[in-house]
């Protein structure tokens, strides 16, 4: 039996026991160890990079998804550690008390369990203030990027640890929810979960399988109602939990509760809402008719698949300015520390910028002086070069392609141009950074848009917390909007292939 160290701190140490010829990663993660692989263990993300140190020998760099143990080593992670993602929640009402619970004051819990990340909070219904908001990153992420790895995870036999993984998460964050706030659990009377299909399914421990194979079906999409138990695994609450209604696999709860708290389908205005993330979700109506659709925009926008890529974490390059005659960069993080990487919204800056200086060229393709190395964007605290390299570029143009393909395919089907639609919305941490003028500027949205268009924060955590201010109303409602919204299927389309070609240039 070998033994593997791997370090936690300065002078701290796990140590785990594994035999010769087992995966690293497997070892690390099966102690607890939350590396992501957002490429599913590929080799492809460098997400896992690690120092290894066999005894007596000197230290080497390797992929721990790609490396088999051979002898008993010390093991360090050399990638930012994503545990400080800004993650976005709800806004604050001014408290009218301390919030602990007396006598029979009421309150509810909202639960928004995304790809990426988590966020809850906590609402008195007595009075219709959100007191608390806690969020966290979703520790599912170590099995995947995306839903479709995950998905692929669960069919292999890790559905249980999906599970077990998504329910510590939150019942971690419902702690730190009540602490200070409620000391009678026997005042929460509701709890709403909203998240998109394929993790409300891995939540529930539903069969996930089908969510990735054509025809593409769910085995629940309705307003459910369990008990904590039941959802959660621990019974710490005699409180029901609901589960709001989705439309399809990939289109989930998250949008629906977005649209229900934004006043969808409104009046006779036509509303839009796009949820930009790795799964491009979006939603365009009015009283009359409501369609919805989802393109695979890949995990680009969320710092994935980009050589140096990262959350939205403090020290990720979030905005980029270059000046287009002397190629001088200037470059803003996240909580203004020095570089570590680049988040999505980062990204998608320097394409846009690289495109109006002419460093990047009508198809994508970066100058030659820039071709083979990459641009240079900034130097990291350690010295490292963050460039934006071709292969990166390419990743954003798929993605802002999809999302673009499906937008018009969208407008089409509902028989609009961008000119008629009244208001946007651009629900999702990556939209909440996103500079709209620069987007349209690269063809991610079209150029009638940015003036009409609000970036919302987390719509599906805010329409999970006007659930419980108005449950009766919230049920309705949501199943309302659920039943009434028509699924565009936009690989059926015809035109999609097309469309999708002609955004993928600039």
């Amino acid at each position: 039996m070998l033994q593997i160290r791997f370090k936690t701190g300065s002078e701290e140490y796990l140590t785990l026991q594994a035999e010769a010829g087992e995966n690293l990663l497997s070892i690390l993660q099966e102690g607890g160890v939350k590396i992501a692989e957002p490429c599913g263990g590929m080799g492809r993300c460098k997400k896992c990079l690690v120092s290894v140190t066999k005894d007596g020998g000197s230290a080497e760099t390797h992929l721990a998804c790609q490396y088999s143990v051979s002898e008993s080593c010390m093991v360090e992670w050399l990638r930012e550690k994503e545990e400080n993602l800004l993650i976005l929640g709800a806004p604050l009402d001014e408290r009218v008390s301390d919030g602990t619970v007396m006598g029979d004051a009421a309150f509810g819990i909202a639960v928004d369990i995304g790809t990426t990340t988590l966020a809850t909070a906590l609402v008195d219904i007595s009075n219709s203030k959100t007191i608390q908001v806690v969020t966290a990153a979703n520790s599912q992420r170590r099995f995947g990027a995306d839903v479709i790895t995950r998905i692929k995870a669960a069919s292999e036999g890790k559905a249980d640890s999906l599970r077990e993984s998504i329910q510590g998460d939150v019942n971690s964050c419902i702690g730190r929810l009540l602490e200070g706030n409620c000391e009678d659990v026997s005042g929460v009377k509701c709890i709403a979960v909203a998240g998109n299909t394929a993790m409300l399914h891995l939540l529930m421990g539903y069969p996930v399988k089908s969510l990735g194979e054509y025809p593409f079906k769910a085995y629940s999409l309705q307003l459910e109602e369990h008990t904590y138990s039941e959802v959660f695994g621990v019974d710490n609450f005699d409180a029901p939990v609901f589960l709001l209604p989705g439309c399809s696999a990939f289109v989930g709860a998250d949008i629906v509760s977005g649209m229900y708290d934004l006043g969808f389908p409104g009046t006779g205005d036509t509303y839009l809402l796009i949820d930009l993330g790795t799964n491009g979700e979006m939603a365009i109506g009015n009283r009359d008719r409501l369609l919805v659709a989802s393109a695979a925009a890949g995990p680009a926008f969320e710092g994935g698949n980009i050589g140096q890529g990262m959350g939205s974490i403090p020290g990720a390059i979030s905005t980029v300015e270059i000046d287009p005659d002397k190629k001088t960069v200037r470059t803003e993080t996240i909580g203004g520390l020095p570089a570590a990487g680049l988040c999505g919204t980062g990204a998608l800056e320097a394409v846009s910028e690289l495109f109006k200086a002419g460093v990047i060229d009508g198809n994508g393709t970066l100058t030659d002086e820039y071709f083979d190395e990459g641009f240079l964007l900034d130097k990291g605290y350690d010295g490292r070069e963050i460039r934006l390299t071709q292969g990166d570029i390419r990743e954003l143009q798929m993605g802002k392609a999809a999302i673009r393909a499906g937008l018009e395919l969208l407008m089409k089907h509902f028989g609009v141009e961008a000119s008629s639609i009244s208001n946007v919305f651009i629900a999702g941490g990556f939209g909440y950074y996103l500079d709209v003028k620069k987007a349209a500027s690269i063809g991610l949205i079209p150029d009638e848009l940015p003036g009409k268009t609000k970036a919302v924060g987390n719509s599906s955590l805010n329409g999970a917390i006007r659930f419980l201010k108005d449950q009766n109303n919230g049920i309705s409602g949501t199943v309302a909007l659920a039943q009434m919204a028509e699924e565009v299927t936009l690989a059926k389309d015809p035109d999609f292939n097309d469309i999708y070609m002609k955004y993928m240039t600039f």
